[in-house]
């Protein structure tokens, strides 16, 4: 079983295309993001679902790309061994599954990344009660994540430990509220040099 150029070509092309969805879909919300007003329900509907796509797409996306990679590591090793496709499948499903991908330390990083950008996505979207916009989408990841994990099975395949789970769901809410604050941060800083720029303009939201 070996992987040559046009096997990791190919594998990347397939890691690529959800990521150029995601991209083409944040794309369009901007756009569309110019033409509501501050105070449209849609707006703010539209921040919560942009939050959440950045930080569970751009977390799964990353993982994917992740366990890609330790995959090829791992069955360029297995290979070494003489072993038969067969045997080398069924080893490195095994070896992955063991890994738990999703608590690495460079997954863990990655995920606090994106689970802050996309509080801050969100409420740069909603301009107004960015923090609370935060929290949905940190909320709005994890109603997603239950949903799609009873829909597929997953749930009762997690042998994940509750206290774990319980760790896992706290940082993600709390990522997506600070990156909601930061974002409120940003609109204050900027109201506070309009302002000092231009005692008499009103306030931007």
């Amino acid at each position: 079983m070996r992987f040559g150029i046009v096997e990791i070509l190919i594998l990347g092309a397939l890691c690529c295309v959800p990521l150029v969805v995601i991209i083409g879909v944040i794309v369009g919300i901007v756009f569309l993001n110019k033409r509501l007003s501050p105070s449209s329900w849609f707006r703010k509907i539209l921040a919560i679902i942009t939050g959440v796509i950045v930080d569970l797409g751009g977390t799964n996306i990353v993982s994917g790309i992740y366990a890609a990679i330790l995959a090829f590591g791992m069955a360029a090793q297995l290979a070494q061994e003489n072993l038969s496709s067969a045997e080398i499948q069924s080893r490195l499903m095994s070896e992955l599954n063991t890994a738990n991908i999703g608590m690495s330390i460079p997954m863990i990083v990655f995920g606090i990344l994106l689970s802050i950008l996309g509080g801050y996505v969100a409420g740069k979207i909603a301009r107004q009660n960015e923090i609370v916009y935060g929290l949905a989408t940190g909320i709005g990841v994890l109603l997603v994540s239950v949903t799609l994990s009873f829909a597929m099975g997953l749930a009762e395949q997690s042998q994940s430990p509750i206290r774990q789970l319980a760790i896992s769901l706290a940082v993600n809410i709390g990522s997506t509220t600070l990156g909601g604050y930061l974002a409120f941060l940003q609109r204050k800083r900027k109201e506070k040099k309009l302002k000092a720029n231009n005692p008499e303009s009103p306030q931007v939201s």
